[in-house]
């Protein structure tokens, strides 16, 4: 069984470890072979982000720019932007849980990982 994933379902991730994103300081200068931002190239998993554009733990901008750079890569790429959400929103309210739930579901079912349960 190979180890390398068939999709990715990426919830306000640590996805650009420069001093621009989150944990420059603690991984130091080998920072960049370890940010998922600066390693896309073409044939990756489909992938869907769920991020917050109030995050700053995490910044918006680091899910943004690896969303456009898989698109440009012709990798198949989902952003679900909550406006203004912080770190961890969709845990905040049952709604918003329900409804990552929801798209992370049709997400896997659209790339053939498992069919959805039929309602």
């Amino acid at each position: 069984v190979s180890c390398a994933p068939n999709a990715l379902i990426l919830y306000f991730p640590v996805i650009d470890t420069s001093s621009e994103g989150y944990g420059n300081a603690k991984i130091g200068t080998r920072w960049e072979e370890l940010s998922p931002l600066h390693h896309v190239r073409a044939d990756l998993p489909p992938t869907i982000i769920f991020h917050g554009t109030g995050d700053t733990t995490t910044p918006f901008k680091g899910a943004k720019a690896f969303h456009e750079a898989m698109l440009k890569a012709g990798n198949r790429s989902e952003l679900v932007v909550n406006e203004g959400g912080a770190h961890g929103y969709l845990m905040r309210t049952r709604e918003l849980y329900e409804e990552a739930l929801r798209k992370t579901e049709a997400f896997l079912s659209s790339t053939g990982v498992f069919k959805s349960a039929a309602r």
